[in-house]
């Protein structure tokens, strides 16, 4: 092969190449934008507003989370615990964040009542509590609780640590109730904080009453007792609920 045919094949390659940049770059000037948000199959999109520089069209195809049930019960007074349910009815993705407002809804107007911060695995269905507010229950008609800002995690990535609640026992006292139990850490992972959560029913099974405590630095293969006192309400023993709401956060 001669030095002449070799130059002109590098120079022909050269401009081969410069020709492809330039047809792709304008193929990328005259096709219409990603907006992601038109209802419409354009730009790099794989399908309608997903995919290329949206988000993922697996990620756009999940279920929305549901807000099942919001409500205040009264507490101490002038004070009442928030309470509202939610559901994923995803069974391969968790949102490892997501943002909540609640409000309370009187006609025109909303007034924000709390705000905060949770996450929920794949196919969970979850109570948030927040105690102690310093609400009069009885003032709040309408409660709507809104969620955004939602990060989706994969169930691999993103699943519920291995966590056991043992030996529980609920008291009736006479100005109070009590709960108590052991949480072990049988996780490989340890745990900045742990919230312990308990739900008290009457005997219609009606929520009377909720609160929390928090177990903080829980080591792996460790356990600790916690104790939950709640002020006197005519509960079930029987029907109480006790539950962790963790995450794996190593420290």
């Amino acid at each position: 092969m001669s030095n002449r045919f070799l130059k002109q094949l590098i120079y022909g390659s050269f401009f081969i190449i410069i020709f492809l940049a330039f047809g792709y770059g304008f193929f990328l000037f005259i096709s219409p934008t990603s907006s992601c948000f038109d209802g419409k199959k354009n730009g790099l999109e794989e399908n309608v507003d997903c995919g290329g520089s949206c988000q993922s069209c697996e990620i756009k195809a999940l279920s929305k989370l549901e807000v099942i049930k919001a409500m205040l019960i009264p507490a101490k007074e002038g004070s009442s615990v928030l309470v509202f349910q939610i559901k994923n009815p995803n069974p391969f993705y968790g949102a490892s964040s997501f943002f909540y407002k609640v409000y309370n809804e009187t006609g025109e107007f909303s007034f924000l009542l709390s705000s905060g911060e949770s996450f929920i695995y794949s196919g969970e269905t979850k109570y948030v509590i927040e105690p102690l507010l310093s609400l009069n229950a009885e003032s709040v008609k309408n409660i709507v609780v809104s969620l955004d800002n939602i990060s989706w995690s994969r169930r691999d990535a993103f699943n519920s640590p291995d966590l056991n609640i043992r030996e529980t026992s609920t008291k009736l006292e006479n100005d109070s109730i009590s709960v108590s139990g052991i949480i072990s850490n049988r996780d490989t992972f340890n745990f900045s904080k742990i919230p312990v959560e308990v739900l008290f029913f009457d005997a219609a099974n009606n929520l009377i009453g909720a609160s929390k405590t928090e177990i903080k630095d829980l080591k792996s293969f460790t356990e600790r007792q916690f104790i939950i006192t709640y002020p006197s309400i005519p509960a079930d023993p029987g029907k109480t609920k006790i539950f962790f709401d963790a995450k794996k956060t190593v420290f």
